[in-house]
């Protein structure tokens, strides 16, 4: 009995004595993790050959996103925007920051970048998406109505024509009704047309 007793302290011993050198491991490689930034102090080529390899991390075969890597590919996104905003590139990356910070609940981050796309980049293709999305970030993330409504309208002044025009129209028609209120107008309309 004694010996089971001795077995038994020396095992608690050995593994309690373990134990923090593992916790102590397991926060320093979390630390490293969060705080390395693998994008700092590379060239424009380098930054993006490692943005491009950031996205295959990011984006899994499954459709899930690893939320870590999510937040530093985006940091090396804004990074390359802001570092070389005259490379053809840096318009996207910045398009792309913003998509990925609004997939990750990030809105007012998003909205920014979209901003900053508009504003900047007056021949990118994607700049009339990245006014529309300002609208709808507004509209739908952070509820402030009158500024949705502000950029749906001058979306629809700048861009009478483009594909989301007619959303923004909808948008407009529908600013600040709830799901139920809709539902109850389709149904109506609906019945109308019957």
């Amino acid at each position: 009995m004694k010996k089971n007793v001795l077995i038994a302290c020396l095992a608690a011993g050995l593994f309690a004595c373990n134990q923090p050198e593992k916790a102590a491991e397991t926060t320093t490689e979390n630390t490293e993790e969060v705080y390395v930034n693998p994008f700092e102090g590379l060239d424009q080529e380098a930054l993006l050959a490692k943005v491009n390899e950031f996205e295959g991390k990011v984006f899994k075969q499954d459709g899930t996103m690893d939320v870590t890597n999510a937040n530093l590919l985006i940091e090396g996104y804004i990074l390359f925007g802001d570092s070389y905003p005259e490379a053809a590139e840096s318009a996207n990356l910045l398009f792309k920051a913003a998509e990925v910070s609004l997939g990750m609940n990030q809105a007012p981050r998003a909205l920014g970048l979209y901003q900053k796309v508009y504003k900047n980049y007056p021949e990118f293709e994607k700049r009339p998406f990245a006014l529309f999305l300002q609208a709808f970030i507004y509209e739908n993330n952070l509820g402030r109505l009158d500024d949705a409504k502000l950029t749906y309208e001058k979306f629809l002044v700048e861009f009478p024509d483009h594909a989301m025009a007619d959303d923004a129209t909808y948008s407009l028609a529908n600013l600040g009704k709830s799901p139920d209120e809709l539902i109850k107008e389709f149904e109506a309309k609906s019945k109308k047309e019957s």
